[in-house]
């Protein structure tokens, strides 16, 4: 979940919270679009979640659980206005994509390897270098 967000963006703070109003976590599909479950604002730092009511999600604040009923609700979000991200083609993608228009995002696992190589140090000077020695060799053969 939240670690690979920190791997993919190549930072380990909660930067990447602000790129999303609403970040919900532990939701269950697809029992999520037809449950009750209510949301909890959830705590990173213990792993646990807060029980008070949520009526409103704050920007950089993460939830679980909750409903797509609720979810509607509070964001008044619809169709392509939300962004969903899974890591399940047909539980987390497909019913968000075709039962409620919502534009989808896949998370797949082995990527994960090729994104940590990726954001290395050692890749990047090497991809660098690559660069500019494409670059130096077009010009001497622009000019002979």
């Amino acid at each position: 979940g939240m670690a690979l967000w920190e791997k993919i963006l190549g930072t380990n703070t909660d930067d990447w919270r602000s790129l999303f109003k609403a970040i919900v976590v532990k939701a269950r599909k697809p029992k999520w679009f037809a449950s009750h479950t209510p949301f909890r604002r959830y705590e990173t730092s213990t792993g646990m979640a807060l029980w008070e009511k949520v009526t409103h999600f704050s920007p950089g604040d993460v939830y679980m659980a909750g409903n797509f009923t609720d979810f509607t609700a509070i964001t008044g979000w619809q169709r392509s206005k939300v962004l969903y991200v899974g890591d399940h083609i047909v539980s987390d993608l497909e019913d968000a994509n075709l039962r409620h228009g919502w534009q989808t995002a896949g998370i797949i696992k082995e990527v994960e390897a090729e994104v940590e190589m990726q954001n290395s140090a050692e890749y990047q000077s090497t991809l660098r270098f690559s660069q500019q020695l494409e670059r130096l060799m077009g010009l001497a053969q622009c000019n002979p």
